[in-house]
């Protein structure tokens, strides 16, 4: 069964409350991106947008190609979040993984302070 690489940065983390989609998905790594993005607050779920200054962090996983469409229809891709090719920075060095990208308006969501989802409680 082909394996996918996919970056995830907010409610599919591990201790977050959609982790369990990830199902049988193998972790790999703890991995932040290269200062290209950054996340837009939505409420209940972060936004990854690819205009930013920031580096986001997040884990990496390889997941099935049956968990890939079962977690498009999740993310809502490609209407709500499209998925995509993100850059890691080093040490990643795990050849290419994707990543879900908002695609709605910018004005459903706050900017988000800083790159881990994790420190929303610290954010005004």
């Amino acid at each position: 069964m082909p394996e996918h690489s996919i970056f995830v940065y907010g409610s599919l983390l591990r201790g977050e409350r959609a982790h369990g989609l990830l199902g049988d998905g193998h972790f790999l790594a703890a991995a932040g991106t290269l200062p290209a993005y950054r996340l837009l607050d939505l409420g209940a779920y972060p936004g990854l947008v690819d205009n930013g200054g920031v580096a986001v962090e997040g884990e990496v996983y390889a997941i099935s190609a049956q968990r890939l469409a079962e977690l498009d229809r999740y993310e809502g891709h490609p209407d709500a979040f499209r998925r995509g090719p993100v850059a890691l920075a080093p040490p990643w060095d795990g050849g290419v993984v994707e990543a879900w990208f908002y695609r709605g308006p910018m004005s459903a969501g706050l900017p988000f302070v800083g790159g881990d989802w994790r420190t929303r409680a610290q954010n005004p």
